[in-house]
């Protein structure tokens, strides 16, 4: 993760912590992941800017009470980190 700027999966992770849930029990509440995708977005892994997320941010807004358009231009800004083996 960069250093300067938030992503989208920091903004969740950040969001978790201060509920005090676990990986396991958000994904539970989002319902449509498990705690291993989970993880690969918080970690941003996986590219997330496609429609193919668009539920995760519609549960985001909800579930933490955020703006719509300020999730969204973390979404935007949110690029995969590369995988160093």
């Amino acid at each position: 993760m960069q250093c300067c700027k938030i992503t989208l999966g920091r903004l969740i992770w950040i969001g978790r912590r201060n509920l005090g849930l676990s990986q396991r029990e958000l994904a539970a509440e989002i319902k449509t992941i498990d705690y291993i995708l989970l993880s690969k977005i918080e970690n941003d892994r996986i590219e997330i800017r496609g429609s193919d997320y668009d539920f995760l941010i519609d549960f985001l807004v909800e579930f933490f009470k955020l703006d719509r358009e300020y999730v969204e231009t973390i979404r935007q800004q949110t690029e995969p980190e590369p995988r160093h083996l």
